[in-house]
């Protein structure tokens, strides 16, 4: 079986002793500083070393299963459910949506692929614009604007292509794309019964442990405890890759957030050491390893789930606050320094 979540000690998750205090310490001193409400949960090995809630939330002390909007992070959970179509052949990434919803071309300079759809390279935009998954029309209402659209040849950051495949999952199924993400991944996952998805591209509300297990499902590539969600190698189509390599027809050197490479929802995420750069900390010092995937999100909930050493951070909150990188480098090199031994 692979690792499932479980409360432990820092020295059955393989870290340092004292890396709770550390870490609340420097969590305490972020949300004192910006008021931010925040709950934040690490696990190595799948051990929850640490889960603690901060702030005032709504009127009250902030509570570890409280649920928080995690914005752009949906997106990662709309690329691991469609991992799933992958893996058992219903879906395969570069072929045309139009294979799967007649109203969208299967050949010509309008074609779009399931990949363009989920990387961001549609030419479409917005984030839950007519309606989003909740139109029963929602593909007719964008094939119907594919004049307007330059299908691998412009890269505009948006949530309408992750509908887009929504819509896709629909019409393969039969069954809404809300009651997909809950049955194949919210409650096999254990998810907190309320937690909520309004959109593909920024609707999932859910608490910091919710968050934490979808994480681990990531390193654990593709599976939690007993189950099999997907294999390790249709989990692997899923990770970053060059836009070179996947869209070539993008201008040279196209870039999101001064990165070129995207996945099928899911980003690298790279934290640079907060002391990158100075005399003894190489200026491309990292905290985790340059193997630790996940999303960012407009309210500045953090995944990271590092793929080379079996770690998850998960934090919820409302807003970015004062300082947010020079908070989140530091709590992020906290527990890399934490680690007893990386093996």
């Amino acid at each position: 079986p692979a690792p499932t979540l479980r409360v432990g000690n820092p020295s059955d998750a393989g870290m340092r002793g004292d890396i709770g205090s550390e870490l609340d310490a420097l969590c305490t001193a972020w949300t004192e500083e910006d008021g931010t409400p925040m709950v934040v949960l690490a696990a190595r090995d799948g051990v929850v070393f640490f889960h603690r809630a901060y702030g005032e939330y709504r009127g009250r002390p902030t509570e570890v299963d409280d649920r928080f909007e995690v914005a752009s992070i949906t997106k990662s959970f709309c690329g691991m459910l469609l991992g799933q179509f992958i893996d058992q052949g219903l879906i395969h990434e570069d072929d045309p949506i139009g294979d799967i919803l007649p109203d969208f071309p299967t050949t010509g300079d309008k074609v779009i692929t399931v990949r363009q759809a989920m990387n961001h390279t549609t030419g479409l935009d917005g984030h839950g614009s007519w309606g989003g998954i909740y139109n029963a029309w929602l593909g007719n209402a964008i094939a119907n604007g594919l004049e307007l659209t330059d299908p691998g040849r412009a890269l505009t950051y948006n949530g309408m292509g992750l509908d887009l495949t929504a819509k896709a999952m629909e019409a393969i199924t039969g069954r809404s794309i809300v009651q997909l993400m809950h049955e194949q991944l919210f409650m096999p996952l254990g998810f907190d019964p309320a937690a909520t998805v309004e959109d593909m591209g920024y609707g999932i509300r859910c608490s910091a442990l919710d968050l934490a297990r979808f994480g681990q499902l990531m390193v654990n590539r593709g599976s939690y405890g007993d189950l099999v969600f997907l294999s390790p190698g249709s989990f692997q189509r899923l990770l970053p890759r060059p836009y070179a390599e996947t869209t070539p027809d993008l201008p040279p050197g196209a870039s999101l957030w001064g990165s070129t490479e995207y996945g099928l929802g899911i980003s690298w995420m790279r934290d640079a050491h907060p002391g990158a750069g100075s005399s003894d900390v190489a200026a491309d010092a990292l905290t985790l390893s340059k193997n630790t995937i996940g999303h960012g999100s407009a309210t500045s909930c953090i995944l990271r789930a590092d793929l080379d050493n079996r770690v998850v951070v998960a934090a919820t909150r409302i807003a970015e606050g004062k300082d947010y990188n020079l908070h989140l480098r530091r709590m992020m090199l906290a527990i890399a320094e934490g680690m007893d031994a990386v093996d």
